[in-house]
């Protein structure tokens, strides 16, 4: 028999620049997908200036900061993820990843089913 993985949320995948004057959302991804998390780590981790944040979604609206700013122009990147953490999305913290093993971390981020 196959082992299946059912899909819980999603994870909002943020690259965020912080050695510029002000600092500025560089890439989004929305996912649901262990390879496109693989991927945006690995295209970011070496870069000098950035942090990766990890949020598990607690619903499938996949907006991102330019959905943000077609209603508020001006929306921080500061005031835009903390909104998003007010509305019950919970950050995946470096502890926790550095302690998990790939597996373990696509457990997390799914729930397995057998």
């Amino acid at each position: 028999m196959k082992e299946k993985f059912e899909i819980k949320n999603y994870i909002k995948l943020i690259c965020l620049r912080l050695d510029h004057y002000e600092s500025f959302i560089e890439d989004e991804v929305n996912t649901d997908c262990i390879s496109d998390i693989n991927d945006f780590v690995i295209k970011h981790r070496n870069e000098e200036g950035v942090k990766i944040l990890m949020i598990e979604m607690r619903d499938m609206r996949m907006t991102t900061i330019k959905d943000v700013k077609n209603y508020i122009q001006n929306v921080h990147a500061f005031d835009y993820i903390r909104g998003l953490i007010n509305s019950g999305n919970k950050p995946i913290t470096a502890e926790q990843v550095d302690q998990m093993s790939v597996g373990e971390i696509a457990t997390y981020l799914l729930d397995y089913k057998k």
